[in-house]
């Protein structure tokens, strides 16, 4: 951009000193309208080279906005990723109030985590543990482990803290 501003200013200038150097008359007006041309030719045909360049550039915008099918995949994966904590939520609280039914202890007394695991697409419970805080001491590990093995199937890890 530096190198065209510099061309207009040298033209400008060389321009300006032919002009000054020729005679009043005839041949004054023809030389200032072929440098009027080529002044309107060094402005005009960098412009026309960028114009050019503008139907690309907007062929690259367009594009930023068309959905890929990445996004797309990534679209799934994050839908597919909050319904799998959705339920392990849901879960993990069906567990808990369970534990609770037909106990007197409040609910800041245990806490249940359903740790996962994957192999390839599908999901299973690698762990459970069940967190049992002073107001909860009451409870029976052994009823609280054979809740865990008849609704999920697998053995709970209690921890006191």
């Amino acid at each position: 951009m530096a190198e065209y501003f510099l061309g207009l200013i040298a033209f400008a200038f060389f321009g300006s000193v032919i002009l000054s150097l020729l005679p009043e008359g005839f041949s004054k007006k023809y030389a200032r309208l072929l440098c009027g041309l080529c002044a309107i030719v060094c402005v005009a045909f960098p412009l026309f080279e960028v114009a050019g360049n503008i139907k690309n550039d907007f062929k690259d915008i367009a594009s930023f906005f068309e959905p890929s099918a990445e996004i797309e995949q990534n679209a799934v994966e994050i839908y597919n990723n909050s319904i799998n904590t959705a339920t392990l939520e849901n879960v993990e609280e069906s567990l808990k109030n369970d534990i609770l039914k037909g106990n007197s202890v409040s609910a800041e007394g245990v806490d249940v985590r359903i740790i996962l695991n994957n192999n390839g697409d599908e999901f299973y419970i690698k762990e459970v543990r069940a967190y049992i805080y002073p107001s909860g001491y009451a409870l029976d590990p052994k009823k609280i482990n054979e809740i865990c093995k008849n609704k999920l199937g697998t053995e709970c890890n209690i921890i006191y803290k």
